[in-house]
C-alpha cells in the first residue's frame, strides 16, 4: 500500500482505524464481487455527478452504497471534489465504451424515481468501489440495499489510510455533536461521546454529547455483529448519514455498521 501526501488532517483521520474488529462483519480484504445472475447490460448516455447517471434508455440510476460530493445547483457552490468525482466516473465509463452490467438493488427505486443499482465495468470492477477506493465518495448503507456494504467499507478504509480525496479535505472533517446547530442538514459525519443508550420498542437510541441522537431500528440490529449496548457508554464514535430534526433534537438513522466508526481512545 503506497503512502499518500501528508496533510495536517492525517493524524486525525488515523484515529478512525480503531473501527472494524468490534462492530463490523465480513471480509475486509474482498473486492465487491460481480453478480452471476439477475443482471442486465446497458449503455450509459450521461453522467450527472459522482453517483448518478442516465442510461441510453433514459433511466436515471443512483449508484448503491456511495455518496459522492454534491455539484452545486441553483447558484450553490460545488462541494470540494464534486467535479473530480463526476469526471472520474465519466472517464471510467469512457474507457469501457460506456458499457456496464447492472445489478438492481432489493429496493429498485428511490423516492425520486431513480433506479438503485450496483454497476460493473466489463472487466468486473464495481464502479462504486472504484470511486470510494480513490477517495471520491463515502460509503452509505441504506437497507435493504446493503449486500455490498462490507467490501465498500474495505475500499473506504484503504482510501482513508492512504489519505486520498475526501480524506484530505478539512470541510469534510466530522462535526462535533455538542456544537451542532438545529438548522444543520444534509449528509454529514458527526462525532461525539456516547452519553446514554435507550432501548425502546421499535428502535435503539444512542444519545451523544449535545442534542444529537442516532436511531437504529430494531430490524437493523441484525446487521451488527456486536450491537451497541450500555457498555458503549463513554465511547467516542463517528456516524455519517442524512441529518433531520425532530422535537428540538437532531437525529440520523443508522442501518448498518459501515456508517459507524469507533474512534481511538484519547
Amino acid at each position: 500500500m503506497t503512502s499518500g501526501p501528508q496533510h495536517p488532517e492525517a493524524s486525525f483521520w488515523g484515529a478512525f482505524f480503531a473501527f472494524g474488529l468490534v462492530i463490523f462483519s465480513g471480509n475486509l480484504e474482498a473486492a465487491c464481487p460481480a453478480p452471476l445472475e439477475n443482471t442486465q447490460t446497458a449503455t450509459v448516455r450521461f453522467v450527472s455527478d459522482g453517483d448518478t447517471l442516465v442510461l441510453s434508455d433514459q433511466r436515471r440510476v443512483r449508484l448503491i452504497g456511495i455518496n459522492a460530493p454534491e455539484l452545486g445547483h441553483k447558484g450553490n457552490s460545488h462541494q470540494p471534489l464534486a467535479i473530480r468525482a463526476r469526471d472520474r466516473l465519466r472517464s471510467l465509463l469512457f474507457n469501457s465504451n460506456n458499457r456496464v452490467t447492472i445489478s438492481l438493488g432489493q429496493e429498485k427505486q428511490d423516492r425520486h424515481g431513480r433506479w438503485l443499482a450496483h454497476l460493473y465495468l466489463p472487466d468486473g470492477r464495481h464502479l462504486g468501489e472504484q470511486l470510494v477506493r480513490e477517495g471520491l465518495g463515502w460509503v452509505v448503507a441504506v437497507a435493504p440495499n446493503i449486500s455490498r456494504a462490507d467490501c465498500l467499507k474495505a475500499a473506504e478504509n484503504d482510501a482513508r489510510q492512504d489519505q486520498l480525496g475526501i480524506w484530505t479535505v478539512p470541510e469534510y472533517r466530522p462535526l462535533e455533536s455538542a456544537r451542532l446547530k438545529l438548522r444543520t442538514r444534509g449528509f454529514r459525519t458527526v462525532q461525539g461521546r456516547i452519553r446514554e443508550i435507550r432501548d425502546r420498542s421499535s428502535a435503539l437510541w444512542i444519545q451523544l454529547d449535545g442534542r444529537f441522537s442516532i436511531r437504529i431500528a430494531k430490524s437493523a440490529l441484525a446487521n451488527f455483529t456486536a450491537p451497541p449496548d450500555r457498555h458503549w457508554t463513554g465511547r467516542k464514535i463517528a456516524v455519517r448519514g442524512w441529518l433531520y430534526a425532530h422535537r428540538g433534537e437532531l437525529h440520523v438513522n443508522l442501518e448498518h455498521p459501515a456508517a459507524l466508526d469507533i474512534l481511538a481512545s484519547e
